[in-house]
């Protein structure tokens, strides 16, 4: 299947929400992916990212069998899998090689990374490797790609960042700012630079002693937006950088409010009736 154009998310639930989009717009022969998605698919189409799921699942087996020095006296202990799938993703993400270092905790490290590769499926690929590859057959980007879009990005990791330039040798690609700033490593002259002025709303502040006095506050903005008319119900989101400390105030609240809650990231069994 030919593609008219394609739009770079950064994260899968942005991937939901453009997708929501472009069906409302009735657009069609659009393809949204991830930086990750797109280097694979121009790669290769069989190659793929390192799924974090199996990247897990390697890691655990990888671990005993790999002697990692100064570390090898905690590698046995709880979350230590945790830390290296943690550790992997942030060198290959960075570009770091870690082959080149002297340090020995680095050359653990680089030992227990090659180790883990060689255990991938030969279909997965690290950043660095799908970079290479898709800028290899970057003459293909028009068919596979069309014109790009990186859409609600303030920031790249730096292992994707040659391919945008590469790509826009060969096909349209636009930086969809919006009112976020724009990376200075951008090349405007080359990268098509859309912004959007940011809009005039100031935020209150409030000063909470406890997540359930967040909580509470929060529900007293919501009852008034919707008793005075400014917003509907579903129109209304109250969010949080980490909203696992507030989930049980909001549905302890919600019910005693009798105000019903949608919880984006689900509600635990264990909080239900039922469960």
């Amino acid at each position: 299947m030919l593609f008219r154009s394609t739009i770079v998310v950064h994260t899968r639930f942005a991937g939901h929400i453009a997708r929501v989009d472009a069906a409302r717009a009735g657009a069609h022969g659009i393809q949204i992916l991830t930086m990750g998605q797109m280097a694979a698919r121009l790669a290769g189409g069989f190659l793929a990212p390192i799924d974090a799921d199996t990247l897990r699942d390697v890691v655990r087996e990888a671990i005993p069998e790999t002697e990692l020095g100064e570390l090898e006296d905690i590698k046995a202990l709880p979350g230590m899998v945790r830390a290296v799938v943690n550790t992997l993703d942030k060198v290959w993400r960075a570009d770091i090689d870690l082959s080149s270092s002297s340090h020995p905790r680095l050359q653990a490290l680089a030992a227990l990374e090659r180790n883990v590769l060689r255990r991938l499926p030969r279909s997965m690929k690290k950043p660095k490797a799908l970079v290479d590859m898709a800028c290899a057959r970057i003459a293909y980007a028009p068919v596979v790609l069309g014109p790009i879009e990186i859409q609600g990005q303030s920031e790249m990791p730096v292992c994707w960042r040659p391919l945008l330039p590469a790509l826009a040798d060969v096909v349209p690609v636009t930086w969809v700012a919006g009112p976020r700033s724009v990376p200075g490593w951008v090349d405007a002259k080359r990268i098509e630079i859309r912004r959007t002025q940011p809009n005039d709303a100031t935020p209150d502040l409030y000063s909470c002693a406890t997540p359930q006095h967040e909580v509470l506050e929060a529900f007293r903005w919501m009852r008034a937006l919707i008793a005075e008319g400014h917003a509907r119900p579903e129109e209304i989101a109250i969010v949080a950088a980490s909203p696992v400390d507030f989930d049980d105030h909001v549905l302890a609240l919600s019910q005693d409010a009798n105000l019903p809650i949608h919880f984006v990231q689900g509600i635990k069994a264990v909080a239900t009736a039922e469960g």
